[in-house]
C-alpha cells in the first residue's frame, strides 16, 4: 500500500512521503517498544539511493529484520539522509553484531550510531556508541553532525510510513 503512495521508488526523488520502509520476509509484524533499537546510517542526497538498494537486498534475504529510509521530502534542508535498520532487543548483544557485521559487509565500514527506541520516545537525540565486544553500552559525542537532526518518530514495519 505504501508504494501506491509514492513519488518515486528512489528516495532521493521522493518528495511526497517522508519515509520508504521494508521489512524482510520473516518479519511477520514489528513495532517500536522499550526493547527495540536501530542502527543509524547517515549518507549523503549522492549516495541514499545506492545505500538503500543494498539494505533492501540483505532484507530480502533475511539478513536484517526492517529497516527504513528517509525521502528527499524528510530530508529536506538538509545535508544527509538517515537509514534506520531496526534490531528487536538492543541488550541482545549476539544480534546487534550479527546486524552491525551484515552493514559491514554491504560496505557501511564507518562508525555509526545505535540507538534504542525507548530513547527516541524519551526525547534523545543522539544514538549511543555500541561497544560490542565489551559489556558496556555508552553515550557518546556526535558521530557525525546530522546526529543531532535524528529523527524522533519511530516506525511500525507493518505500517504504510505515509
Amino acid at each position: 500500500m505504501e508504494q501506491m503512495f509514492r513519488q518515486s521508488e528512489k528516495p532521493s526523488e521522493d518528495h511526497r512521503c517522508s519515509w520508504h520502509s521494508k521489512a524482510s520476509p520473516n518479519c511477520t509484524s514489528f513495532s517500536s517498544s522499550d526493547t527495540t533499537g536501530k542502527w543509524c546510517i547517515f549518507v549523503p542526497p549522492a549516495e541514499v539511493d545506492a545505500a538503500w538498494d543494498k539494505i533492501k537486498g540483505a532484507l530480502e534475504e533475511n539478513q536484517l529484520r526492517c529497516a527504513k529510509v528517509s525521502t528527499a521530502l524528510r530530508s529536506m534542508g538538509r545535508d544527509t539522509h538517515v537509514i534506520c535498520v531496526y534490531t528487536q532487543d538492543w541488550a541482545d548483544t549476539q544480534d546487534l553484531m550479527r546486524s552491525r557485521n551484515v552493514l559491514r559487509s554491504l560496505g557501511f565500514k564507518d562508525e555509526i550510531g545505535y540507538k534504542r527506541d525507548i530513547d527516541t520516545r524519551n526525547g534523545g537525540l543522539r544514538p549511543r556508541r555500541v561497544v560490542l565486544s565489551g559489556l558496556a553500552h555508552m553515550p557518546a559525542p556526535c558521530f557525525d553532525q546530522a546526529l543531532r537532526r535524528c529523527y524522533r518518530r519511530p516506525p511500525i514495519c507493518r505500517r504504510p510510513v505515509c
